[in-house]
């Protein structure tokens, strides 16, 4: 069983976002999750922003940061 470390992933919107594309949150999104790699938080945090936003709005999603560990001050 591969074992699992925690990861923080930071996604910001693209700027065109607010010219074109839906209507959303302002603030980067942060996902918090559980994966084998950098790699696999990444992809995650893709599903986690589909399931949130949907295909539109995660479109307009871009990941800025993979951390290591579950950075809990970035919610502030």
């Amino acid at each position: 069983m591969p074992i699992l470390r925690p990861f923080t992933v930071v996604r910001d919107w693209d700027n065109e976002v607010f010219e074109q594309g839906p209507e959303v949150d302002e603030e980067p999104q942060i996902f918090h999750v559980w994966a084998k790699s950098g790699s696999d938080a990444y992809d995650e945090s893709e599903r986690l922003a589909v399931e949130k936003w949907g295909e539109d709005g995660a479109y307009w999603l871009r990941a800025v940061a993979v951390l290591q560990g579950h950075a809990y001050f970035a919610q502030d």
